[in-house]
């Protein structure tokens, strides 16, 4: 037989008695209903924490290079030693002197002076990858690879609190040569639409065989629609570079790390990466300008400088912005 329900006792609050947990009812408020795009029906977009602004980051990254500066400093006379040695070889002033020379006297008076000026800082800039030596693309892949690993081995140690020094750098920070080499395959890869959006471009448009607007609007949305692409996938790989270094990670795994890190965010890493291009241009444009000025004979030896400055200064800005991602991933 089917036990009698025994009505459930009411009792006021000016009674003063406490109600007893078999007597009370806990009533639950209906979930609230969250709208979500139909592009995240099958997986819900991630929430992230908000980032620091770029300028915070890259003050982050200029105090801790300055915290190991003996260490980052030798780290960097190598790569720079090595570059000008192997890569670039002996850089001589005198091609710019004649350029220099033959602006100065195209343009005259105080707008062409600045034109002149402006079109010199161009052509340093232009030419800051010459490779003087057949076989100084291969130099130059080999020594950024090795420094790389050897930079990213420091900041990890100094993001631990642990002493770090040139020569272990370069000993214990080439243990993930090879799936740090595989990465590299993996980012080969990724730049071939972007190579033929490139090819696409010059052979349609820059020989003029687009004519009519319809093919030049068709052109110009393949190469958009190809340069996106590559862009889209190098964002996540740029950060594996830096995940793929960590003990007894392998490449496949680092890229779908990145990936996820990235997963949501993209716009703001392309604005957070798009700062860096940015300083660099004006610091070295600042910096550049007295001597351009004034002595000009060692305006090229010092713009060399700046340009070895700059792998070290983005390695520690990227690998701030890595750490600044993966704080509440």
């Amino acid at each position: 037989m089917p036990k009698p329900t025994v009505p459930r006792k009411r009792i006021s609050k000016s009674s003063g008695i406490t109600p007893s947990k078999s007597e009370t009812t806990r009533i639950l408020k209906p979930a609230k209903r969250q709208a979500l795009k139909p592009s995240t029906w099958r997986h819900p977009k991630p929430v992230y924490a908000s980032l620091s602004k770029a300028r915070h980051i890259f003050a982050k990254s200029i105090r801790t290079s300055w915290e190991s500066k003996k260490t980052i400093g030798g780290i960097t006379l190598i790569y720079g030693l090595a570059t000008i040695l192997l890569v670039r070889g002996v850089l001589s002033n005198s091609n710019f002197t004649t350029l220099k020379n033959l602006l100065d006297s195209a343009f005259t008076g105080a707008g062409g002076k600045i034109a002149s000026t402006l079109l010199q800082v161009t052509a340093l800039f232009g030419n800051s990858n010459t490779i003087t030596t057949t076989e100084g693309g291969i130099y130059q892949v080999i020594i950024l690879i090795l420094c790389s690993l050897a930079i990213i081995w420091v900041f990890r140690q100094l993001h631990a609190k642990k002493e770090a020094s040139t020569k272990a750098a370069f000993y214990e920070g080439m243990y993930p040569l090879i799936p740090f080499l595989l990465v590299v395959v993996v980012v080969s890869i990724q730049l071939l639409p972007l190579i033929s959006a490139s090819y696409i471009y010059k052979a349609l448009i820059a020989n003029g065989v687009a004519v009519l607007w319809q093919e030049k609007f068709a052109t110009y949305v393949v190469v958009a629609l190809l340069s996106f692409w590559s862009l889209k996938m190098l964002t996540s790989s740029l950060f594996a570079f830096y995940i793929v270094t960590l003990p007894g990670m392998t490449p496949l795994k680092a890229l779908r790390s990145a990936r996820n890190l990235v997963t949501g965010r993209r716009l703001l890493i392309w604005r957070k990466l798009l700062f860096l291009p940015l300083v660099l241009l004006f610091a070295s444009t600042i910096i550049i300008l007295p001597f351009l000025l004034f002595l000009t004979p060692v305006v090229v030896w010092i713009f060399s400088i700046l340009t070895i400055l700059w792998f070290t200064v983005s390695h520690g800005y990227l690998y701030a912005l890595y750490r600044e991602l993966i704080k509440d991933a």
